[in-house]
């Protein structure tokens, strides 16, 4: 498989969900009175941010792992250097 910088565009909707997600639950809900600020529903709908962050840090670093990765040398290369 190529390894191509572009992937790592597959961070993008979950940092961009994470923000307006904040945006929204403070500026939308908790400055309009919908909800409490450091109630149980609020908790619950920073508990869903807090997934969305963590699943792309672990897809972050699993693209890390995958394209920063030393490439695997064929079995010729490894036979001609011996």
């Amino acid at each position: 498989p190529s390894r191509s910088p572009a992937t790592y565009g597959l961070i993008c909707p979950a940092v961009g969900l994470f923000v307006f997600g904040m945006f929204f639950l403070h500026v939308g809900l908790v400055q309009n009175g919908l909800i409490e600020k450091f109630s149980p529903i609020y908790f619950v709908l920073l508990a869903a941010l807090v997934a969305v962050q963590v699943l792309g840090i672990v897809t972050m670093f699993r693209l890390d792992r995958r394209l920063l990765a030393a490439p695997a040398k064929s079995l010729a290369e490894a036979e001609s250097v011996a």
